[in-house]
């Protein structure tokens, strides 16, 4: 996912006497170092992202451009550094504000100790402000996040992960995932025999699930043909949304049916034939089992109700897959309380674990618009990459 992990480097935050004897530029491209740039990120990442996956996010995304910083050696020309802002306009009150996301943030181990990166990142941030009314990043941990909260940003909720629906295979995956985390003493036989139960009462439960009789929920064939009536959805729901991404039709042709990195499907939620929401989400594997990964719930009504309808009808998307994922952010929101009121021994585990498990969103807004209403926060909002992770305990990701 998109995002600050633990693959982002440490930076000393004083700058190392060394630093004059092999100086680096910080500069601004203008897209001409896109290949070294690209090339830096697969080396440090293990992935192959392609010249066109480069493309789509950096310089084919929505206005305004996104900002892409090198930081080179002047001795060789050679990249060895990377700190992107990608262009994600974001919507308050109804109308819509530039926003970035802080993404890639990398730099080449072998130079990490001759940088001083924090003043790398004050400029840019300097000069993201010029043209970006909020910037944020989706993990706000580790160094980059001590950095971005002496800039001034703030944390507006911690990721919470929701399973709709979980059979043993994801769910032992995932037990011994946490358990490494935060009891790494647990016995394998313990995580094994947790899983199996889970399976059992899951399986028990899908055979005793209804579907909701108010509404349908049916897989989209062709997605062009929804442009008309989504459109008239968004410009009635946007408004009430809180803060949140802007989801015009452009903006999710770009990032969704447009995604040179993942196969996205879409399902239609409708009330007496009249279009109510989307729900979408990718194939996602851990270990050897199957989740279909919720990346976003956008409905006509931003309330409880319509969200509550939309999480019954969860299980019903992912039949095929072990699991069902839902991220969203522990802010008072519709979908978080609908998730709360559907799954409550996932809620108590949450409030219990969370803090130990996952990462914040933190923000920095320059006119102070967003102001104390809660942001609505999907998958919708990372990078847009696979995250699978086909054996356990890979680390496989993006950074930010």
């Amino acid at each position: 996912m998109s995002a600050d992990s633990p693959l982002a480097l440490a930076v000393d935050t004083a700058a190392p006497a060394s630093r004059a004897k092999r100086p680096f530029e910080f500069v601004r491209d203008d897209g001409s170092r896109a290949e070294g740039i690209n090339a830096l990120f697969n080396r440090f990442t293990g992935r192959s992202r392609t010249a066109a996956q480069y493309r789509w996010e950096f310089q084919e995304g929505p206005p305004p451009r996104a900002h892409v910083w090198a930081i080179v050696d002047t001795a060789s020309g050679a990249v060895v550094g990377h700190h992107g802002i990608v262009s994600t306009p974001i919507v308050v009150a109804g109308e819509t504000v530039t926003a970035g996301r802080t993404e890639n943030t990398i730099i080449e181990p072998a130079v990490r100790q001759k940088i001083f990166y924090p003043g790398m990142e004050k400029k840019a941030f300097k000069a993201a402000l010029e043209e970006f009314a909020v910037l944020y990043t989706v993990h706000g941990s580790g160094p980059q996040g001590r950095i971005r909260e002496r800039l001034g940003y703030r944390p507006v909720g911690r990721w919470n992960v929701f399973l709709p629906a979980i059979g043993s295979g994801y769910f032992a995956v995932l037990l011994a995932r946490l358990r490494d985390r935060v009891a790494p003493g647990l016995p394998e036989a313990v995580v094994r025999f947790a899983a199996g139960l889970v399976g059992a009462a899951a399986a028990a439960g899908r055979v005793l699930r209804r579907r909701p009789r108010v509404t349908t929920c049916t897989p989209v064939e062709d997605v062009a043909a929804l442009e008309a009536e989504y459109r008239e959805l968004w410009a009635e729901a946007r408004g009430a949304c809180g803060v949140t991404l802007d989801r015009t039709w452009e903006f999710l042709c770009w990032r969704v049916f447009g995604n040179p990195n993942l196969r996205f499907a879409t399902w239609a939620i409708r009330r007496d034939g009249r279009l109510e929401g989307l729900v979408i989400g990718h194939r996602h594997r851990l270990g050897h089992a199957s989740a279909f990964y919720v990346d976003d719930i956008v409905l006509r009504r931003f309330d409880e109700p319509a969200f509550a309808e939309a999480v019954r009808w969860l299980p019903f998307v992912a039949r095929g897959h072990d699991a069902c994922v839902v991220m969203t952010l522990d802010a008072p929101t519709p979908l978080r309380a609908a998730l709360r009121r559907a799954h409550r021994l996932q809620a108590l585990v949450l409030d219990r674990l969370a803090p130990r498990v996952f990462d914040e969103v933190v923000v920095y807004d320059r006119d102070g618009r967003c102001g104390a209403t809660p942001w609505y926060v999907t998958s919708l909002f990372t990078e847009g990459l696979d995250t699978s992770r086909p054996e356990a305990g890979s680390s496989a990701g993006a950074v930010g």
